[in-house]
Parts: structure tokens; C-alpha cells; sequence
């Protein structure tokens, strides 16, 4: 359990709407718990992540590896509607980009807005 405790897994926490802050390891389905602070949370965390691992290995289950350790291929296939890819092909075609440089970024900007938004809300 400390081996996998010392692996860079990605905790976030964020405010929880009913109050106090919610926080989750991201690679550890279900490892999930509640603070009234950031640091109590984040103390909650480190003893759910702990649980977690506990019992996984006592089931016999799988430890995913952090996504920080994940090789990636920089490629997947995406299935969309036909209307969809008619209108990216019509975007990229005005922007003058290939229809890939115009998914990337919009896909990029999708991401980081995303996470902006979440660390405004912590």
C-alpha cells in the first residue's frame, strides 16, 4: 500500500456546492470523501486512498496506474453524426485549417476551459 501511496496520483479538490469541499484521487474509481477544509479533505483523501488500496488488493483487483505514468499514442477514433462532421469540415474549411488541426484545438480549448473553471471555483 505505501508503494502506491508514493506514486504521483491526481488528487482534486473542489468546493462541494452543500458546503465544505469534495475531493477524489482520479485514477481510483471510487476513492472519494468530504471536508470542511481544503486541508481536512485533502487528510480525508490520503485515509480513503489508503482504504482503497487496502481493498483492492485484498479483492484481488487491478491497480490502475497514475495518468502521469500513462504512455499515450496521441491518436483515437472518434465516432460523431454525419451533420457534425459536415459542420467541422465547413469550420475548418473557413478557418483555411485541416479538419484535424481544427478538432485539436478545439478539443484543447475545451480541456483548458474546463480546467480554468475548476480552479477558479477552489
Amino acid at each position: 500500500v505505501d508503494e502506491y501511496k508514493r506514486l504521483p496520483y491526481e488528487r482534486v479538490i473542489v468546493p462541494d456546492p452543500s458546503g465544505g469541499y469534495f475531493g477524489t484521487i482520479i485514477e481510483l474509481d471510487g476513492c472519494m470523501t468530504e471536508g470542511e477544509t481544503i486541508e481536512e479533505t485533502a487528510s480525508y483523501l490520503e485515509e480513503a486512498m489508503e482504504g482503497w488500496l487496502e481493498s483492492s488488493i485484498d479483492h484481488g483487483i487491478d491497480i490502475p496506474e497514475p495518468l502521469s505514468l500513462r504512455e499515450y499514442s496521441g491518436q483515437f477514433n472518434v465516432r460523431i453524426p454525419r451533420s457534425l462532421h459536415r459542420d467541422l469540415v465547413r469550420a475548418a474549411t473557413t478557418e483555411d485549417v485541416s479538419l484535424n488541426a481544427l478538432v485539436n484545438s478545439l478539443l484543447e480549448r475545451g480541456v483548458n476551459g474546463k480546467k480554468s473553471r475548476s480552479r477558479a471555483q477552489a
